[in-house]
């Protein structure tokens, strides 16, 4: 049972966390000042042993795509859950895993058949089989700075050698190529002949690296204000005061009114105007 009024390290839930799962995790969580014990989620809503309700925009690195808890889901679980249904029974179909393989399949047309898995790491470790199983190859091409997961096949195609290198030897021939380099994946495709070539359309792990193709300029409607340079906007400026200034002579020259009392008339902002439209008018003759 989880208390309230404890929360980051001191909570029970993060001792036996780091006594029997994993100690090094809550102790970077410490350093970084980020160590909670999360308790109830909603949504896009987490919610600490103390009760503070924050935003969550990690979503379980994209795991939990649909929000956490998304009442659709949760409804169709009961309803298998109610139903008594035969989870574990190896020597037979299952009939859960059949109707989500059709369903997946109608999505993913032309390719028809579904391989059930519950990581990525196991999802990539099955491809890998795949792909070796059905071209009769052994190379397999990665892009460095890619991640594929932590099993030892998914470490073998990873771009990170901090993950790597405690685990080493991993898979043999498996070549790294740069993230986005067209004329080095050709190469490799040539010489090498791999079974698969294990890549991500963005690299997040490596700081949300995207392919240089889709690196386009915003839609107009988001477009970003582009920066005016010190001398347009002095221009701009200058050509505002002239205007200014040659309302005021117009108005002056109609007006029966002597100059001597129309310049008393004028405001301080008008004089100063009229004062600074020709020096400006120099200025920028000079800078050309």
């Amino acid at each position: 049972m989880l208390r309230r009024g404890m929360s980051g390290l001191t909570h029970p839930a993060a001792q036996k966390y780091a006594a029997h799962v994993n100690a090094a995790f809550v102790k970077v969580l410490g350093a970084f000042g980020s160590g909670r014990v999360w308790v109830r989620a909603k949504g896009t809503s987490l919610w600490d042993a103390d009760g503070r309700e924050y935003l969550d925009f990690l979503s379980a690195s994209g795991a939990a795509s649909l929000g956490h808890n998304p009442p659709k889901v949760l409804d169709r679980l009961r309803e298998v859950l109610a139903d008594d249904a035969a989870g574990f029974a190896e020597a037979g179909v299952s009939v859960a895993a059949g109707d989500l393989a059709a369903a997946l399949a109608k999505l993913a047309f032309p390719l028809t058949r579904v391989i059930p898995s519950t990581t990525r790491g196991e999802a990539i470790d099955s491809a890998l089989k795949l792909a070796r199983a059905a071209t009769k190859r052994r190379p397999l091409v990665h892009c460095r700075g890619g991640f594929h997961g932590t099993t030892l096949g998914s470490l073998s195609v990873s771009g990170h050698g901090r993950l790597r290198d405690s685990f080493e030897p991993l898979l043999g021939e498996c070549y790294e190529i740069p993230f986005d380099d067209v004329d080095a994946l050709a190469k490799v495709l040539e010489e090498r002949k791999p079974a698969a070539f294990v890549v991500e359309a963005i690299q997040v792990a490596a700081g949300v690296v995207v392919l240089a193709a889709d690196r386009e300029p915003l839609p107009s409607p988001c477009k970003l204000p582009k920066a005016v340079p010190r001398s347009v906007e002095m221009s701009r400026r200058t050509m505002a005061i002239q205007r200014r200034t040659r309302a005021l002579k117009r108005e002056q020259a109609n007006s029966t009114v002597p100059a001597r009392a129309y310049k008393k008339r004028m405001s301080p902002y008008q004089r100063r105007s009229a004062w600074a439209a020709p020096r400006i008018r120099r200025m920028n003759r000079r800078r050309r």
